[in-house]
Formats: structure tokens, C-alpha cells, sequence
């Protein structure tokens, strides 16, 4: 009993070594990238539905493209605004 016990044990001790491997990760990229995305996608859908305004909703995307350039790399940001113009075509006139 006490063998099975210490074996339970045993991954649980190596967690805190392995975790600050992970810590800096390719995931902060992806994690980024689905925050500006879904963020462009709530506001423009505030915005369709009229429970926000239309100079409310280009500020905030405005503000949006801004924080996601400096955020992002290049080929993402490429990517956040050819999704932007090309897929939310509901939402070019909120868009900057």
C-alpha cells in the first residue's frame, strides 16, 4: 500500500520542475490571437444588434487593430485583418 501511495506521489512532485518549462510557451501567440479575434467578433455583433452605438463600436476597434498590432506578429496581424475585412463583411462599417 504504501509502494502504490509514494508512486501516486511521485508525478505530482515533478509538476512544479516541468511547469516553468512551459511557462514561455508558442500558446501566448494563439492566446493573443483568439483574444483579438473574439473581441472583433463580440463587438461587431454589440454593434449589429444595436446594443451599443456605431461610433462606440469603431472606437473600440479601432483601439482593437491598434493593441492587436502591437501584439501580435506579423503574420498573425496579417491574418486578424484579412479575417476582419473579408470574413465579417456584416461588420465593414464598423470597422477603422
Amino acid at each position: 500500500m504504501r509502494t502504490k501511495f509514494f508512486l501516486f506521489l511521485f508525478p505530482l512532485t515533478l509538476y512544479p520542475i516541468i511547469n516553468p518549462l512551459f511557462a514561455k510557451s508558442d500558446e501566448d501567440a494563439w492566446y493573443y490571437y483568439g483574444f483579438h479575434v473574439g473581441s472583433l467578433v463580440q463587438t461587431c455583433k454589440l454593434a449589429e444588434k444595436k446594443l451599443i452605438s456605431t461610433q462606440v463600436a469603431r472606437d473600440e476597434l479601432e483601439f482593437r487593430f491598434t493593441r492587436a498590432n502591437s501584439d501580435l506578429d506579423s503574420g498573425d496581424y496579417r491574418a486578424f485583418t484579412t479575417f476582419a475585412y473579408s470574413d465579417m463583411k456584416e461588420c465593414a462599417k464598423f470597422l477603422p
